[in-house]
C-alpha cells in the first residue's frame, strides 16, 4: 500500500526513473521535493539531455540559460514543467523560478 512518503524524490536516481515515478505517483500520493525549507510538489517533468553541466551534484536546481527548470540526477537532468509550491496553485515550473527569483545561470540544492 502506498503512503504519502513514498512520494519523496531522491535526486540520486536516474533523469527516467524520476520521470517514471512522477507519471506513476499522479495524483496519488504526488511526488515532492524540499526547497528553501518549504514542500515542493512536482506535478509533471521530463527527462533532459545531458547539459554540460554534468558534474553538478544530484538535486541541483538550476535555471538554465533556455529559460527551463532543470534539476540534475545521479544520471542525466530532469525538466520540470508543472510545480506547486506549498500552499500555492499549481503552476509553470518557469513561473516557479520567476516567484523564488533564481536568475538565469543561478542555482539551489533541493531536498534541504
Amino acid at each position: 500500500m502506498l503512503k504519502k512518503s513514498d512520494g519523496l524524490l531522491d535526486w540520486n536516481q536516474s533523469a527516467v526513473s524520476l520521470h517514471n515515478r512522477i507519471r506513476a505517483f499522479n495524483p496519488w500520493p504526488g511526488t515532492y521535493t524540499q526547497v528553501q525549507a518549504q514542500t515542493l510538489r512536482v506535478w509533471r517533468a521530463q527527462p533532459a539531455e545531458a547539459l554540460g553541466d554534468s558534474l553538478l551534484p544530484p538535486g541541483t536546481l538550476l535555471h538554465h540559460s533556455s529559460g527551463a527548470a532543470m534539476v540534475a540526477c545521479g544520471t542525466g537532468f530532469l525538466k520540470l514543467e508543472e510545480v506547486q509550491m506549498e500552499n500555492r496553485k499549481r503552476t509553470s515550473a518557469v513561473d516557479f523560478l520567476h516567484g523564488i527569483r533564481l536568475e538565469k545561470t543561478q542555482s539551489i540544492l533541493l531536498g534541504t
